[in-house]
Parts: C-alpha cells; structure tokens; sequence
C-alpha cells in the first residue's frame, strides 16, 4: 500500500515539475504609458475629460470627436471648433441627427460625490434625435494630464 502511495506521488511530483520547466517564462515587455506632452498629442488622444451625476455620465473630447457616454448610450459627434464667449468655451455639433452643444467655464467644481475639486464646471445639452426634446446636465471637467492642445482655455 505504501508503495501505491510513493509511486502516485512520486508521478504527481514529476508531473508537476516537468510543466513548470515547459511554460514559458511570460514578461512585461510592454513599458508604462508615458505623459502625455502637448507636442505629442495624437488626435484620436483624449485631452479633457468630464463628468456628472444624477444621471451619471462622462464626457470624452480628443481632436476628433466628443463623446458623450450616458447610462443608456452614447452620442458621438465630430469635434467642432469652439468659440469663446465672455470667457465661456462653446462646442456645437450635429450629426446624424444627434445635437450636442458643450459650455465650459473655468471654475473650480466639486462633482458632489468626493473630495475632489476640478478646475472647470461644464453644462451639455443634447438632443439623441431631432424629435426629443433637449436634455441638459451639469458636471465638471479637466484636463487629461497637462494636454491642453488645440484648446483654448477660457
């Protein structure tokens, strides 16, 4: 019996030791993301991001386009060229029958959920179809790292 037993070990240890010499070692060859620098910036690159609550959403603007997460879904829109008024940052975009205008406004915010303070309050409002009636959210917002590319402050 004691036999039965050491050889069943025996086989169960070299087993075991016969696939660890066979695996591959795996390494993180990938290296860390680096900061982003504003000379480097990539257009499809996010720059600002903001959020709100009640409803909860998010808001991602890269060169390219903003995106506007919602719980239900998203609307996505070409990037439009802002225009400044009496310090407030303005986006308007349609397409596809989707509305999106963006105001930002610098200002410390407070997302009304933590401690954190961010350095720009935004108000949306948008419309998913030309038939619905104009949704409006408040939220708050900054800048991804210290990009600030193609995007004048207010």
């Amino acid at each position: 019996m004691k036999t039965i037993l050491y050889s069943i070990l025996l086989t169960l240890f070299g087993t075991i030791c016969a696939c660890n010499q066979n695996s591959p070692q795996v390494k993180n060859s990938q290296p860390g993301p680096k900061p982003l620098k504003p000379d480097t910036v990539k257009s499809s690159e996010v720059y600002f991001r903001g959020s709100g609550t009640e409803p909860f959403w998010g808001l991602e603007i890269s060169e390219q386009k903003i995106v506007l997460n919602l719980l239900e879904d998203s609307i996505i829109v070409k990037t439009p060229i802002p225009h400044t008024i009496n310090g407030v940052q303005n986006f308007t975009a349609e397409e596809n029958g989707q509305k999106l205008m963006l105001n930002i406004r610098k200002g410390d915010c407070s997302d009304g959920m933590s401690d954190k303070i961010y350095p720009y309050t935004l108000k949306v409002s948008y419309q998913k179809n030309r038939a619905q009636q104009a949704s409006i959210l408040n939220g708050c917002g900054a800048f991804v790292g210290n990009v600030q590319t193609n995007f004048s402050k207010p």
